[in-house]
């Protein structure tokens, strides 16, 4: 397989390479295995060999099964992909990188599995932590621009769900390790490494501030009532944090208060749960709650 360097202007053949994804355990001596999780495993390693190399290098690369050995439980997987920009900054952009992860990357050719290879062990050594691989980034002598590619790879959620489905068949009885490996350059992940490449390691929250018109849909006697505004689509359950607010609004009767209009703060929070792909569903709290006179509702309807 011919070799590129630095000083080449234009590859001579596109990219091609072969791969080799080992499962071992007891549940492969028979050469078999589950086809769902084996489905589930080959998509994984697709879908997130394929963002590691466009996100990294800006490589397009066609990924295909060309047969199992006998083995453990091989697949043999075949690449090829063809250089979009030019060789002389993929060269760079690929020895960077494999400085960073401390990995000699001998060719063009070899960069696509060496920085995959490098990013899963990254993974591993910091526990499938999000912060600690963030902070490892960061604190790193890259370069801004290939700082920028790696915490984006990092943070990419399609990337960690397909990892995670990459190793989900590690959680199959008598599977007990994955094994990637490609000339001389191997990766392994085991059983116990599995919690690391979970998607959704730990709870995280996004919160989202608004300002927005509200009026009320319906009064409780607890603090959270149901409201419509312009910005939400939906009506709303909220809890009302000011209790002054609260205080003087009860004050006045139902049908008065439904006739009422008010400019508020809206705080969305959207929790995702470990091991979740989906958030839940959001919790609203309203704040800064003033009514707006009938003279200015007739100018916000104008608008």
């Amino acid at each position: 397989m011919e070799q590129h360097n630095l000083f080449e202007s234009e590859p001579m053949q596109p990219i091609d390479g072969e791969i080799l994804l080992t499962f071992k355990g007891d549940a492969t001596l028979n050469h078999a295995i589950d086809a769902r999780l084996y489905a589930y495993s080959l998509l994984g390693f697709h879908n997130s060999f394929a963002k590691t190399n466009k996100t990294l290098l800006n490589l397009e690369l066609s990924i295909e099964v060309i047969g199992e050995n006998e083995g453990s439980f091989i697949a043999k997987i075949k690449i090829i992909g063809a250089v979009t920009i030019s060789t002389v900054s993929l060269w760079a952009s690929a020895v960077t990188l494999g400085d960073h992860y401390h990995v000699d990357v001998d060719s063009i050719v070899t960069a696509p599995f060496v920085l995959f290879k490098s990013t899963v062990e990254s993974i591993k050594e910091a526990k499938g932590n999000n912060a600690e691989l963030i902070r490892r980034t960061r604190a790193s002598n890259l370069p801004e621009e290939a700082k920028r590619k790696l915490l984006n790879l990092l943070a990419n959620k399609d990337f960690r769900i397909a990892l995670e489905d990459f190793t989900l068949i590690l959680e199959t009885q008598g599977i007990s390790e994955l094994r990637i490996s490609s000339n001389d350059h191997e990766a392994i992940i085991k059983a116990n490494d599995r919690p690391y490449f979970l998607a959704q390691p730990e709870d995280t929250q996004e919160i989202e501030e608004l300002q927005d018109a509200i009026s009320v849909v319906s009064i409780s006697k607890t603090d959270t009532w149901k409201f419509k505004g312009t910005k939400i689509d939906r009506e709303f359950s909220a809890e009302i944090m000011d209790n002054d607010f609260l205080q003087t609004i009860r004050l006045h009767p139902a049908h008065r208060i439904f006739r009422m209009t008010f400019s508020a703060t809206i705080t969305k929070i959207s929790t995702t749960r470990a091991n979740k792909r989906k958030p839940d569903p959001p919790v609203y709290t309203i704040s800064n709650i003033h009514e707006i006179p009938l003279q200015e509702q007739a100018s916000l309807l104008l608008k």
